[in-house]
């Protein structure tokens, strides 16, 4: 992580499991605007409503406003779910890899 706080970029030539694809993946149509790095994660959303949802094996992808999880790395228009920022009081994303991170995110603090 770096000293602003931002987690650093993995894929460099030492790293045994680089990101997806060419890195960061960025797609046109919904995908417009959203990255994600191209590896499965586990993730759990709260909902503003307090319910729970589980996603294991996932791809993710957020932007500014939202975040898609996909069970394929495509995000196809049928199977990828949508969570606006807006909608979820809390969002964990866990990955189990060489260069592993656990990201809790609240939405409206900080």
């Amino acid at each position: 992580m770096s000293e602003d706080g931002r987690a650093e970029r993995a894929g460099g030539p030492a790293d045994p499991d680089p990101p997806g694809r060419d890195g960061p993946e960025r797609t046109g149509g919904e995908g417009e605007g959203f990255v994600g790095d191209g590896r499965t994660k586990h993730v759990t959303v709260i909902t503003r409503e307090g319910e729970r949802r589980e996603h294991g094996d996932v791809y993710v992808k957020h932007s500014a406003d939202a975040f898609l999880v996909s069970p394929t790395f495509e995000f196809p228009d049928g199977e990828t779910t949508r969570y606006g920022k807006a909608d979820c009081e809390r969002v964990t994303v866990t990955q189990h890899h060489s260069s592993c991170f656990i990201t809790t995110t609240r939405v409206r603090s900080g």
